[in-house]
């Protein structure tokens, strides 16, 4: 499959792609690798903090050095996509933009390129819990209150709704064709007694 690639028509606004094994021309022979979707490392970190009758639980986790092919961005950047689109997108008024020029006419902008690729790493706040442990009584030995909130913040530059992407499926790790829901965020109250 050939494609059109950077010509004199196509050269200000388009997306363009790189002759890899210079026969001067654009097409299939010139695939190659870029992006991993594996981390380099995963992480998290477990601390537990008491001071007197308080006790506080954190638990952090992510990942560093993964790439993310947000193939999303092929339907909601571009005006007249599924998505509402961007406005910013290249025009002879207006050059300094992130988005090449978009029309109906042209496919070549949206094929697979190093456009869609962005950086997967995140850290998550997983779980924090407050807690209060009130003094033994003639009724109850130990009555315990706590807090407890899951999901509660992401810090990532990726793009797209969660960079903990998962399709299922063992050959799109790390590709997001969108569709997949963001992590939720859940709080809870809760009571421990004994008595």
């Amino acid at each position: 499959m050939v494609h059109s690639g950077l010509t004199a028509a196509t050269a200000p606004s388009h997306v363009k792609f790189k002759d890899i094994n210079n026969d001067g021309k654009i097409n299939d022979d010139d695939r190659t690798f870029i992006g991993n979707p594996h981390p380099k490392f995963s992480y998290g970190y477990n601390l537990n903090l008491y001071y007197k009758n308080f006790d506080l639980g954190i638990f952090l986790q992510g990942v560093y050095g993964n790439k993310i092919f947000n193939y999303w961005r092929a339907y909601t950047v571009f005006p007249g996509a599924q998505g509402q689109g961007a406005d910013d997108t290249w025009s002879t008024t207006n050059t300094d933009t992130k988005l090449p020029i978009w029309n109906n006419t042209s496919s070549d902008d949206i094929k697979p390129s190093s456009f869609f690729i962005e950086d997967g790493s995140y850290l998550r706040l997983k779980n924090v819990q407050l807690g209060y442990t009130f003094p033994a009584s003639k009724a109850f030995n130990k009555i315990r209150l706590y807090v407890q909130g899951y999901n509660l913040a992401t810090f990532t530059k990726y793009s797209g709704i969660d960079p903990e992407i998962s399709t299922g499926s063992a050959t799109n790790i790390g590709v997001d064709f969108g569709g997949n829901y963001p992590i939720s965020k859940k709080f809870i109250i809760g009571v421990n007694v004994v008595l």
